[in-house]
């Protein structure tokens, strides 16, 4: 008691600016918090759930190469880390999914929480570089930035590697006063390099300053002890690219790509070959202006204007002069990386504290001069700060759970409207139709790993009071990897579902039909609509097109579909449900006919 004493003694003493760093926790709590459920499904956040979920190395419905591909023999290594990145957001996701069940819920708290801690967390660094209402000014900025509050509402990794790269940031600043830190400074370190590489844009500002501010540390103990500790922490994907190099040759995909490794299976990824020349990176900056408002954009470049301004007296600062080269640092990987959508967000963070410096210093400079002047700014200052809150209102309340107020880039950014593809939807239907059956029927994958891995899966969630059932679900093959592994991959690993595509459903009918647990067995079969996100070839491949002829003849034969629908109402999936031998020999014939392989 005396510590949380001492704690809220030395930076609440003052009762307004208590109760204003509660206004702006309120504030940041509800637009992490509110509707989290609602709204599409981001891109890659299945793919991440799916694998806290599941510990498998595994992108379902996806061609991309894994480990488990390269590898023969299951081995203890593979469970370090994962193929494409570092395993402690992973970790952090199967720890929730382990305590409060399988939801998008659930998913999706983990980025929120950490969203509403690093919205804390500005605070104190705001506090170390100025002082308390510095802080409070830059907790409130971050509280109200839409791209900042859009990431903490996804099941991305951005929300929780940014947090531990602040929290680095600021244990980095009690080092620079106390070296009593350093160890304390290592293990956050570690932590950020285990939540996503990105982190590692940090390390050489770290080393800079220690270089020019404090070089007797590295005639410390502590300092030597600092490092190996960051490299405990992060030993986990040292031992395995350690591991992964022995067998074949080639670190994981992002050493691999940063290190220029030649691995032919990764080298055509979206995300390797969208990143563009030199020329085209740099352009891709402009990015930010679709996605931050004009009026945080205008800030940030006042805020590199102050520093430009104030040169010669910042690189006598440590601290503030660690946070602008931290914010030039995040800015030039994106040349290295790439300017898309969840790499911009990196530097967001940095832009706040941006923000805030400019506004801090055009009001002391306005404080000497005249009031009327002063008065004007701070109007100004709470236009920007409503249509900040508007704008992060508008694009992850309302925008997702009813239509937007107002237009305009002061108000609404059309870079945060996209559809609901009804994902989620197609899971709940699942959920209530599966609900304390398990299934009688082992599915089986080809790859041994994943199939030895996902037998210990099912086994563990095993249970024996639940009704065996004899159930297969087919799915028209058209569907988004999204959807395969928030919905799919969850039946089938954790489950024991048998899952299967139209094609391979067809391709095996003989076994099928001549099996009698198969040919008896209840069937759910997934036909996907236009409204939804399908695979790229399922745009393109006339057979996979000519499926929606395949509906229309179940429905002509008296089979009557469930409707699976988005929040707009629209038909997303429809599923026929009914015995095999009912109407699999039926399908066959139509999709013989049709020409759909």
């Amino acid at each position: 008691m005396k510590l949380i004493g001492n704690f809220f003694r030395d930076n609440f003493n003052n009762r307004k600016k208590f109760i204003f760093f509660i206004i702006i926790l309120t504030v940041a709590i509800f637009l992490r918090l509110f509707f989290l459920t609602k709204g599409y499904i981001l891109g890659d956040e299945p793919l991440y759930s799916i694998r806290g979920l599941t510990w498998l190395d595994v992108l379902y419905g996806s061609d991309q190469v894994t480990t488990y591909n390269l590898i023969e023999k299951d081995a203890w290594w593979l469970n370090l880390s994962f193929h494409d990145h570092p395993p402690l957001v992973f970790a952090i996701h199967h720890i929730f999914f382990s305590l409060f069940g399988v939801s998008l819920l659930v998913a999706r708290l983990p980025p929120a929480i950490f969203g509403i801690f690093t919205v804390i967390l500005s605070y104190f660094i705001g506090k170390k570089v100025y002082n308390k209402d510095f802080g409070l000014l830059v907790m409130l900025v971050s509280a109200l930035n839409v791209m900042m509050s859009f990431f903490s509402r996804v099941s991305l990794m951005e929300s929780i590697a940014i947090f531990f790269i602040l929290l680095g940031f600021y244990f980095f600043l009690l080092t620079l006063d106390n070296k009593k830190f350093l160890p304390y400074f290592g293990i956050v370190l570690g932590l950020s390099f285990l939540a996503k590489y990105t982190a590692f844009f940090a390390l050489p500002v770290y080393l800079i300053i220690f270089v020019f501010f404090r070089r007797s540390y590295f005639t410390e103990k502590r300092f030597y002890l600092s490092t190996l500790l960051a490299l405990v922490v992060f030993s986990p994907v040292i031992i395995y690219n350690f591991f992964l190099y022995r067998n074949v040759g080639h670190f994981d995909l992002q050493f691999s790509y940063l290190l220029g490794q030649d691995v032919t299976y990764w080298s055509s990824l979206a995300g390797k070959v969208l990143t563009g020349n030199i020329h085209q990176r740099f352009i891709g900056i402009k990015n930010y202006i679709i996605y931050l408002s004009p009026f945080f954009i205008f800030f940030t470049l006042v805020g590199f204007v102050y520093f430009l301004c104030r040169v010669k007296k910042i690189v006598k600062e440590p601290k503030i002069l660690t946070l602008f080269l931290l914010t030039f640092s995040f800015l030039l990987s994106l040349f290295l990386v790439g300017s898309s959508f969840r790499f911009l967000v990196y530097s967001v963070p940095f832009f706040c504290f941006l923000v805030a410096i400019s506004i801090f210093s055009v009001i002391n400079f306005l404080k000497n001069k005249n009031k009327v002047s002063l008065y004007i700014f701070y109007f100004l200052l709470g236009l920007f700060f409503m249509s900040e809150l508007i704008i992060s209102f508008n694009a992850n309340i309302l925008g997702v759970v009813n239509n937007s107020i107002g237009v305009g880039s002061f108000i609404f950014l059309d870079a945060y409207k996209d559809n609901d593809y009804g994902v989620d939807e197609l899971g709940n239907y699942f959920k209530k139709e599966l609900f304390q059956k398990r299934s009688l029927i082992d599915p089986h994958f080809s790859n041994k790993i994943i199939n030895d891995r996902a037998e210990k899966l099912r086994l563990d969630n095993y249970k024996e009071e639940y009704a065996g059932e004899n159930i297969l679900i087919i799915h028209d093959g058209r569907l988004h990897p999204k959807t395969m592994n928030w919905v799919l991959a969850d039946l089938t690993f954790n489950h024991g579902w048998p899952v299967i595509g139209l094609g391979d459903f067809i391709q095996n009918w003989d076994f099928i039909s001549n099996n009698s647990v198969f040919r008896d067995s209840d069937c759910y079969f997934i036909i996907s609509t236009n409204k939804t996100a399908r695979s790229r070839i399922a745009r393109t491949d006339p057979n996979l097109m000519a499926i929606d002829l395949y509906g229309k003849v179940l429905q002509e034969y008296g089979f009557v579909p469930y409707l699976v629908k988005n929040d707009e109402g629209e038909v997303v999936f429809e599923i026929y449900k009914g015995i095999i031998s009912d109407f699999s020999i039926l399908g066959r014939i139509v999709i013989e006919k049709r020409g759909v392989n």
